[in-house]
């Protein structure tokens, strides 16, 4: 078998309470980013190859004024 690097070149991002999204690409060969959020709410952030496939994802919420408990 052929060893690849596997190297994240996109993000996206979901808020799952009304379901917006945005995505971008990421800065070759850097090791960090930014992402901000603008509203209160629940993410899925993913991170994806070249090939559209998931390297990454993790879930971040963001605390503020209209945020929503979900059990």
């Amino acid at each position: 078998l052929e060893s690849s690097k596997q190297v994240p070149v996109t993000y996206e991002w979901l808020r799952l309470e009304d379901r917006t999204s945005h995505s971008g690409e990421l800065p070759s060969g850097g090791k960090s980013f930014t992402v901000n959020f603008s509203k209160p709410g629940n993410y899925n952030l993913t991170l994806r190859d070249e090939d559209g496939l998931i390297l990454a994802g993790l879930s971040h919420a963001v605390s503020g004024k209209g945020s929503t408990a979900h059990t």
